[in-house]
């Protein structure tokens, strides 16, 4: 699951500055402290699903597309779908990306 945080971490602060956006833009749509998104794109605090699809709403991409970049094999850390190994979390990301 850590593998996991840090891919999304990756993937938050690239789609970010692609998107030319400061992290006090970002924290502002979604509602979080800049310190929060900071955390956030360290690896350092992990996301929530709700927090995750808020993020990805302001940065104008779909959750499922979102997920799928930090668990592919471009994101710079390697993790796999196994890693989320909760089924409940399974079941949430899932129902979320659809």
């Amino acid at each position: 699951m850590e593998k996991l945080q840090k891919n999304v971490a990756v993937q938050i602060r690239a789609i970010r500055k692609e998107r030319h956006m400061q992290q006090n833009d970002l924290a502002t749509v979604v509602g979080v402290t800049r310190t929060s998104i900071s955390n956030i794109e360290r690896g350092k605090q992990a996301v929530s699903l709700v927090l995750f699809c808020r993020i990805a709403q302001a940065l104008d991409i779909k959750p499922g597309e979102f997920l799928d970049m930090a668990l592919s094999k471009k994101a710079s850390i390697s993790v796999s779908r196994k890693d989320v190994q909760d089924p409940k979390i399974r079941k949430l990301i899932k129902e979320a990306i659809q």
